[in-house]
């Protein structure tokens, strides 16, 4: 077991091409063998999001976000409040980060809007989380967390 070579937390990503009773079912033996966390997803190899692209490699970016989004509302219908989770997959606002946070999110990442948009893109999402939330009544993000599902 993993969790004997280290005292670090240990968190599993899945692919956003897994069908989701299955990425379910790894995440429930993942969380069972002490995984401390669910990070979803990784790059999809579903070349039909992307005209006229190479198959090879990952894909990631807004190509990615509702293959990304929709995997993801399903693991945290299931996995909310059983194990911290990470959404990850063409976030590139505030709007989608918060959407994800009132799916169950815990955390988000974003990759690829860094590289198109720089550093900035994290403030830029932070401050529209903070317009969403002032709209939505909300005072503190942990009160975000998991909305749609309570």
């Amino acid at each position: 077991m993993a969790k004997e070579l280290t005292s670090k937390p240990i968190l599993l990503k899945i692919a956003p091409d897994m069908e989701a009773q299955m990425a379910i079912n790894l995440c429930n033996s993942a969380i069972n063998a002490g995984a401390a966390g669910i990070i979803a997803t990784n790059t999809t190899i579903d070349y039909s999001l992307v005209p006229n692209c190479q198959n090879f490699g990952g894909l990631s970016g807004a190509c990615l976000t509702k293959k990304s989004g929709e995997l993801f509302k399903e693991l945290a219908r299931e996995l909310f409040g059983k194990t911290i989770l990470i959404s990850v997959g063409g976030i590139s606002n505030g709007a989608q980060a918060y959407e994800r946070i009132k799916n169950g999110a815990t955390l988000v990442q974003s990759y690829s809007g860094l590289i198109f948009e720089g550093p900035s893109m994290v403030r830029k999402i932070n401050e529209e989380i903070l317009e969403l939330m002032a709209k939505d009544g909300y005072e503190n993000i942990t009160d975000v967390i998991g909305a749609n599902l309570k």
